[in-house]
């Protein structure tokens, strides 16, 4: 749990951008999520990721998350051109 709070401290912002894909095939559910992580100096880092989830009734059965780890919280802004 320290080690999860001492990653919180270092972030000022974390936005979630409006989701603009997903798809519904009866209880199997995939979303396209784009989040922006601003670090204490300004530094804005995006990660794109793919929630993969099971639905039973109204809940979350399974929820499995795939992202690129070779882009993920890649640079975006001036330096990061993105």
């Amino acid at each position: 749990m320290a080690h999860e709070q001492a990653a919180l401290d270092r972030i000022e912002k974390m936005h979630t951008h409006p989701v603009q894909t997903f798809l519904v095939d009866g209880d199997n559910v995939a979303i396209r999520w784009t989040f922006d992580r601003v670090d204490k100096a300004g530094t804005v880092r995006r990660l794109e990721e793919v929630a993969l989830q099971r639905w039973h009734g109204d809940r979350i059965a399974e929820e499995r998350f795939v992202y690129d780890t070779a882009s993920a919280w890649r640079l975006v802004g001036p330096d990061g051109k993105g």
